[in-house]
Order: structure tokens, then C-alpha cells, then sequence
């Protein structure tokens, strides 16, 4: 017997960034949405995007995350189910490498930021989001939408 589950439209839409300069230029650039479409069914939902994370001096820097669950917690909801969903940072563009975000926590020691507002230098840091299958595989179908909300700030 096949254990047939609908295809569910799981999509996560926007990233809203908060800045908080302290004696220095800082921001975060070529931010784009994450929208993961249809979910077949199995497997891991993930997907990554590289970003310029700007710094002025250049110098270390640190980052925090929250979603929009309940707590700041990385969750992604229909307006009555959600499903978590992981989040990683690396300052390159590699995945590999990469450390994983808890809400609220300041991700410290980063470094490799640009010393050019315009981000002519190039991309230099990378975000990656993960759904894990179980959670995916029990959640009900509908379009699911959330925002993470990001915070640079110099070391």
C-alpha cells in the first residue's frame, strides 16, 4: 500500500533586517527571499543565498536571528499550523562550514566583511534555512509564510 501525502506549497517570504550602527557603518545587502515552492513529499526542504555583509571600519562583527514563532522562534505558519525551520550563517559564501543560528543568540567572531557600502567588492557571506522532513511530512498542506529578522553590529 502507498502512503500517499499531498504536494504542500511550503514557501518562507521575506527577511526584514534591523540594523544597529555603534560607532560604525553597518549593514547587510543583496538580501533575497527564500521561497521553497511545492514540497514533494520527502526529503529536506533547504536553501541557501549569498549576501555582503558591510562593515565600517572593517572589523569583526556579530549576528543575531529571531523568526516571527512564538519566542523569536524560526517558524514558518499557515495562520494555525507552523513548521520550524533551522537557519546558518557562514561570513563566506561557502555552506560548508557554516554555524547554526539559535534564536537570540549573537553569532560572534565574524570577520570578512566589506569596507564598501556599495558591496563592490562582492558577496562575502552566506545564509542558508533547512526544514527537516519529519516536520515537513506531518504538517497540514497550505502556504506557509514567515520573516526572519536580522541584526548586525560591530565587535
Amino acid at each position: 500500500m502507498i502512503n500517499w501525502r499531498p504536494i504542500k506549497n511550503i514557501s518562507l517570504l521575506g527577511i526584514a533586517i534591523i540594523l544597529f550602527p555603534v560607532h560604525a557603518d553597518v549593514k547587510i545587502s543583496a538580501l533575497q527571499d527564500f521561497d521553497f515552492g511545492l514540497y514533494p513529499g520527502g526529503g529536506n526542504l533547504q536553501d541557501n543565498k549569498n549576501v555582503c555583509a558591510n562593515v565600517i571600519p572593517n572589523g569583526r562583527y556579530q549576528i543575531v536571528m529571531f523568526g516571527d514563532g512564538a519566542a523569536g522562534n524560526f517558524e514558518i505558519s499557515n495562520g494555525i499550523d507552523s513548521i520550524p525551520y533551522r537557519v546558518f550563517y557562514n561570513d563566506s559564501t561557502r555552506r560548508r562550514g557554516a554555524r547554526r543560528i539559535r534564536t537570540g543568540q549573537p553569532l560572534t567572531s565574524q570577520s570578512g566583511a566589506s569596507d564598501q557600502l556599495n558591496c563592490s567588492d562582492g558577496l562575502n557571506a552566506n545564509i542558508r534555512i533547512r526544514m527537516r522532513s519529519a516536520d515537513l511530512l506531518t504538517a497540514n498542506p497550505g502556504r506557509y509564510r514567515g520573516t526572519l529578522t536580522m541584526t548586525i553590529s560591530p565587535e
